[in-house]
């Protein structure tokens, strides 16, 4: 896959996006490129968490190799956060279809390079 992006989408099944950003017990994570999207992984919050450490700072670490995470919503507390982590917040895409939403997110970000 050609330059593709790392996405990482909150979503209770993998079909749809459903889920807030604080509230994911799962993530999947993709590789998205311009000839579609792969499943690399599924990253459960529970399984990455460390003592003492935050939900919102456990998922940032566990997707810090992501560029782009789409959920269903996305507050005004976490967006810093993830965008000092060079984790780009995406919440347009509440209730759409995941591989769609995917394919949608990296045929902008190649539009606009």
């Amino acid at each position: 896959m050609t330059s593709a992006i790392r996405m990482a989408v909150a979503s209770t099944n993998g079909a749809k996006i459903d889920q807030h950003f604080g509230q994911a017990e799962v993530f999947y994570v993709y590789d998205v490129g311009g000839d579609g999207a792969k499943e690399v992984g599924r990253r459960v919050v529970a399984e990455n968490a460390l003592a003492g450490e935050g939900v919102r700072e456990t998922i940032i670490r566990m997707l810090a190799d992501c560029k782009l995470l789409l959920a269903e919503k996305i507050g005004t507390g976490p967006r810093p956060m993830l965008a000092k982590a060079g984790i780009e917040p995406v919440d347009k895409y509440a209730h759409k279809e995941v591989l769609t939403s995917l394919a949608d997110a990296y045929a902008s970000r190649a539009c606009a390079a």
